[in-house]
């Protein structure tokens, strides 16, 4: 008896632009409705600051759906890509500058990569899909919200650490003209003691953001797929009888 490997000719092929409706349409489309949502609540600062808790809400379960590289790639960028697009409208009216545009953009590019390379390891570390997804929701939205949860014991030289990475203080540095700071606003100025008991200085500059977020991806991402490598079944020999 002689074992043969399956013939490719046999799997049907799939057009690239199925393939990209397929796994980018529905995260692109969930994106921009829960992004016009927020839009009517405001258009502000706090506006930008929803774009990361939408992309910690749609892209882990998601992208952790797909099956293959490129497929999940589709998916991490499409939300992305669908919150950049919505906010064209105020670069075009002047409300934010073209570089202001281009730097959030990048923000959210490391930030979703980030998200990405934290679900696939942990889904390459065993944990269930649905799990790894919901871990991955459950810590960014921890990060994101440190500054609210940690107000009653967080000390200055911890907020000195992580301010200059945090995505938030990082887009408020990049837009505080013409915005303001977002800790002196009403409502968060009642849930936080940064700027009160705690003063802090917006970061200088988004790098440290970028930087922090796409090194993370970098290093998960990497990790993932060197389990992912290991694990795999190998293809069965040819026997013969």
């Amino acid at each position: 008896m002689i074992t043969r490997p399956v013939d490719s000719s046999s799997i049907p092929f799939e057009p690239p632009w199925r393939v990209i409706l397929q796994s980018a349409l529905f995260p692109f489309l969930l994106a921009s409705i829960l992004f016009l949502l927020c839009r009517t609540i405001t258009t502000t600062l706090p506006l930008y600051f929803c774009a990361f808790a939408i992309l910690s809400f749609i892209l882990p379960a998601e992208a952790i759906s797909q099956t293959t590289l490129f497929r999940q790639s589709l998916c991490a960028a499409a939300p992305v890509d669908a919150i950049a697009l919505l906010l064209l409208p105020p670069l075009f009216s002047g409300t934010i500058l073209p570089t202001q545009w281009l730097l959030f953009y990048a923000l959210l590019i490391a930030y979703a990569a980030a998200l990405w390379g934290c679900v696939r390891l942990l889904a390459s570390l065993r944990f269930a899909p649905p799990l790894a997804a919901a871990m991955t929701l459950l810590l960014s939205i921890a990060w994101l919200t440190w500054p609210l949860w940690t107000s009653a014991f967080v000390t200055a030289p911890i907020t000195d650490m992580l301010i200059p990475p945090h995505p938030i203080f990082a887009t408020n540095s990049l837009l505080h003209p013409p915005f303001g700071v977002w800790t002196e606003s009403p409502f968060p100025y009642r849930l936080t003691t940064l700027n009160q008991d705690i003063p802090y200085s917006l970061p200088a500059t988004i790098i440290p953001s970028l930087v922090c977020h796409a090194l993370f991806a970098v290093i998960t991402l990497t990790a993932a797929s060197l389990r992912c490598s290991r694990h795999q079944p190998s293809a069965p020999p040819l026997a013969n009888q």
